[in-house]
């Protein structure tokens, strides 16, 4: 039976704080967190599949480790491509690449990410992702696509921002016009930048919501599935490689 979630507390937060980010002692605290993100991935997946994006839901580590630097500054809820896509993926671009797909977050993700301060939630394509910047970008580079990218991201709910890696710059969804997305396509390298589309709830606001920020996200999230499936790499929407 699926958990139930029941709300965010002031401790889900309190767990990040640059002193506790690096205790043992408060791992039990964030597994507490944990299990309250998978809660809510469960609740949004079946959403998400009806929408037309059926993807394993996954969480990241709780504990100090050498993967997240033995700090835990945030834990993200994420969905991404399963084993069969990824089986795809690798297939395309062979046993040299193979080590770059391994890791699950290092593709084009839906995400939440619960820090000391807020939640982000958003859709990102990770710094290493080269494979979902370049499809995108040389998509984009055909007769008609940048308008029909266009049109996607102002579809999206103005409380959502396209912002490149850590750069101050942002264009709001709902009023992104075809130069900003020029230039951000532009200035855009694959493998070396973030790009995220995601918008923020403060940690106030989140506890405010208790049980419906269940619903909320799952909104959220079906708000980014068709900009999701426009970017993603598969053979369908291939604008890399002839397969």
């Amino acid at each position: 039976m699926a958990a139930t979630f029941e709300g965010f507390q002031p401790i889900d937060f309190e767990v990040f704080t640059e002193e506790r980010s690096r205790s043992e002692t408060f791992n039990e605290k964030r597994l507490e967190t944990k299990r309250r993100l998978a809660a809510l991935g469960d609740h949004c997946r079946p959403i998400l599949s009806a929408a037309g994006l059926d993807l394993p839901r996954r969480t990241s580590l709780h504990h100090p480790f050498s993967t997240n630097r033995f700090r835990v500054q945030s834990m993200w809820l994420y969905f991404a491509r399963g084993t069969d896509r990824l089986a795809e993926l690798k297939s395309v671009l062979g046993p040299a690449f193979s080590e770059d797909l391994d890791p699950h977050y290092t593709h084009l993700l839906l995400v939440a990410e619960i820090n000391a301060e807020e939640i982000k939630v958003g859709l990102r394509i990770h710094a290493n992702a080269w494979w979902e910047g370049q499809n995108w970008k040389q998509k984009c580079s055909r007769s008609g696509e940048i308008g029909r990218c266009l049109n996607l991201l102002n579809q999206i709910p103005d409380s959502f921002e396209v912002r490149l890696h850590n750069w101050a710059h942002i264009d709001r969804c709902g009023s992104v016009r075809k130069d900003d997305l020029s230039n951000f396509l532009r200035r855009y390298q694959p493998g070396e930048h973030w790009a995220t589309v995601q918008r923020t709830y403060s940690q106030e606001k989140a506890i405010e919501l208790g049980p419906s920020f269940e619903q909320t996200l799952a909104n959220d999230l079906v708000h980014l599935v068709p900009i999701y499936k426009y970017i993603a790499w598969s053979k369908k929407n291939n604008h890399l490689f002839s397969v």
